[in-house]
């Protein structure tokens, strides 16, 4: 809008004799601003349209116009499309538009630009509508997408793509009604449907959809009402796309929802679930350690009565635009303690279709940024009055120059990353960065020294020892009195058991997806190495097996590609020799799963030592798989950073290899895995 605004005149200039119109509108469809053609073409003074909302000038009865006006302003792509405009006198006339979004500084959009081009010859307009008939029609017939048209309840067209997804022929279809094909169990949802449509917005169901041989397959129905220009009637036009697998992978969400709950109790940060009214359903344990909350007095409350007044709005703002299935950014909220007391969080919100999939849930994730919020504030003020702050604050605290040389650092690094202040002050900070680390930092960097106040960033830094850990940092820019950045102020703490349980979470949810599909066993072993590296982020994924030889040796059955050279012509085995006391070794001899804390301080992990350093691993686990109450195979993870495999990460990834096992349990699979080749 400022910059519509700044070049005013020259808009003027090029549209004086145009009759083309432009229109800008906020979030809310009002216009802020149109072109003075408006009155050469609609009759309209610019003065009376200002401050109104563009909806008002479409014919009301075309559903479908107004329906694509308002995508049209809410894309976040350029989006093209055909309207209804009335002028003074209450004629209609077609318009051809294109819209282009607008956003602010911080990514979040402020409304839209639309240009309008008047199709002011009756011959044109039926031209245009016919080639765009013909060419929905091409795109229908080739979509994947079943595309079916009702007229009274009753089919009236069907797109080819019937055949493929439900094996019926499109004629065989003609003249019956969706509700005859709905499984029983889902047509009291379906006969909902008809109140819902008045919202004008298309409405998805998860429906079973009867097959021509009888059986049922899980569809996702979208279904809107539209009226037909040329005989005015109301039409239902419904698209079927095929959702057996979205079910498939939604059941098998539900079976580890367990697990995830698991997380979620052992997660510093809060987390809340709430229903559609508000209500807090469950929280997690951390919020008693972090606002003194008791889950029996939560539970069952209003919980916007535990956000301070001031900061409702934006409470009410965040949910609101998740509801719209907006991109919803974290947002700072003070909540009050069980002491009545406030306390700045970090509030992040997603929403979930429940378990029935016919309401809401929304999960809420708090963070506690209370320290971060005073960090900041004391920041304006004066350096020395931040450093003092400084000194007693959670996690580590540094200045740094426009060229990343550390000037100050908080006397916490001794604590947090073993550094004397002496011993790093006047280095650069990507010295102390992991190196697959500094791409990121150093483009992060660069956006600060342009005043950017950005987003946490989550990286890998050196300790004095010479493992890395991984920290969670927040900057923003220093300047002088004139406004100019100077430099860059920093706070990180150490977040390595939220990255080892995130990375767990992921691998049970990547693993999840593979059990559910039948395999030959080999390869889905093979998958599970993968997605545990690509997925879960850790850095090498094997399976071995034990064989009854004399020197009880030990075979890789598969591995993941990336480090996999790790493994050539490794020796280990199942017994009591030095290449026996190994985490595998004692897997497979004792029955439990052995984790390596760090290399260099495991004195039986010798043998290995030299070959782990030379690929960075810091970490093990070795996990039995029992197949058929017998270890078959044990599951191996690396990783770069000491103490990876927290019990809490352990306890989630044993329950994993049990899934495993079960996957596993058919005999051929059991006896495949004995005898199959080695990969």
């Amino acid at each position: 809008p400022k910059n519509i605004r700044e070049t005013s005149e020259q808009y003027q200039l090029l549209l004086a004799d145009s009759l083309d119109l432009i229109v800008q509108v906020n979030r809310e469809g009002e216009i802020n601003w149109l072109s003075d053609t408006v009155e050469k073409i609609l009759g309209h003074h610019t003065e009376e349209l200002l401050g109104t909302k563009i909806e008002e000038l479409l014919r009301p009865d075309n559903v479908l116009s107004r329906t694509q006006l308002r995508d049209g302003v809410t894309s976040a792509n350029a989006s093209t499309f055909r309207v209804e405009f009335r002028n003074h006198e209450g004629d209609y006339f077609w318009f051809s538009a294109v819209s282009r979004q607008l956003f602010d500084t911080q990514g979040v959009s402020n409304g839209a630009v639309i240009g309008f081009h008047l199709i002011d010859d009756g011959v044109e307009r039926e031209e245009v509508a016919l080639r765009t008939d013909v060419h929905h029609e091409f795109l229908v017939n080739f979509s994947k997408d079943v595309v079916c048209v009702e007229d009274q309840g009753v089919i009236v067209w069907v797109s080819p793509h019937m055949k493929t997804l439900l094996n019926f022929e499109g004629d065989d279809l003609l003249g019956r009604s969706v509700a005859e094909l709905v499984h029983p169990d889902d047509r009291g949802s379906l006969a909902n449907l008809s109140s819902v449509l008045d919202s004008d917005e298309p409405v998805t169901l998860t429906l079973r959809i009867s097959k021509a041989d009888g059986t049922h397959r899980w569809v996702a129905m979208k279904a809107y009402e539209v009226v037909d220009n040329a005989s005015r009637a109301t039409l239902r036009v419904s698209s079927f796309c095929d959702a057996q697998a979205e079910v498939a992978a939604r059941h098998a969400l539900l079976v580890s929802e367990r697990r995830y709950r698991l997380l979620a109790e052992n997660s510093t940060d809060v987390v809340i679930e709430c229903d559609e009214e508000g209500i807090v359903n469950w929280l997690s344990p951390s919020a008693q350690t972090v606002l003194g909350w008791r889950s029996d007095t939560i539970v069952g409350q209003q919980l916007l009565q535990f956000v301070l007044d001031t900061d409702q709005t934006r409470h009410l703002a965040q949910l609101s635009d998740v509801g719209s299935n907006r991109r919803a950014l974290a947002v700072d909220v003070r909540y009050l303690t069980s002491t009545r007391e406030t306390k700045w969080m970090e509030q992040l919100i997603r929403r979930f279709r429940g378990k029935e999939s016919r309401e809401y849930i929304y999960i809420m994730t708090l963070r506690d940024i209370d320290e971060q919020v005073a960090l900041r504030t004391l920041v304006d003020e004066t350096r020395a009055h931040f450093e003092l702050l400084a000194q007693g604050t959670r996690g580590v605290v540094y200045a740094a120059d426009l060229e990343g040389q550390l000037l100050w650092v908080s006397p916490s690094v001794v604590r947090e990353l073993g550094w004397q202040v002496g011993d790093i002050l006047g280095h650069d900070v990507l010295e102390l960065t992991f190196d697959e680390d500094r791409p990121r930092v150093t483009a992060w960097r660069q956006l600060l020294h342009f005043g950017e106040v950005l987003e946490s960033l989550t990286i890998r830094v050196r300790h004095a020892s010479g493992h890395f850990v991984w920290v969670k940092v927040r900057a923003q820019p220093t300047r002088d009195r004139e406004g100019r950045v100077t430099g860059v102020m920093v706070a990180f703490h150490n977040v390595d058991g939220e990255v080892s349980n995130l990375r767990a979470l992921r691998t049970v949810s990547a693993v999840g997806r593979i059990l559910v599909r039948e395999k030959e066993p080999h390869e889905m072993l093979r998958e599970i190495c993968e997605v545990a590296v690509v997925d879960g982020g850790y850095a090498l994924s094997w399976f071995a097996r034990r064989n009854f030889d004399e020197e009880k040796t030990v075979d890789v059955v598969v591995a993941s590609a990336e480090h996999a050279s790790y493994l050539e012509n490794i020796k280990i085995s199942w017994g009591s020799q030095d290449e026996g006391q190994g985490p595998t070794g004692r897997a497979i001899r004792l029955g439990q799963s052995i984790t390596v804390a760090d290399v260099d301080d495991d004195k039986a992990f010798e043998p290995w030592r030299k070959r782990a350093h030379a690929h960075g691993f810091r970490s093990f686990a070795a996990i039995p798989v029992v197949v058929n109450a017998e270890i078959v195979v044990t599951w191996q993870l690396c990783a770069k950073e000491r103490g990876a495999f927290i019990p809490d990460v352990l306890s989630v990834l044993e329950e994993l290899a049990i899934d495993i096992g079960f996957a596993l349990s058919g005999t051929d699979s059991a006896m495949s895995l004995r005898r199959g080749p080695n990969l």
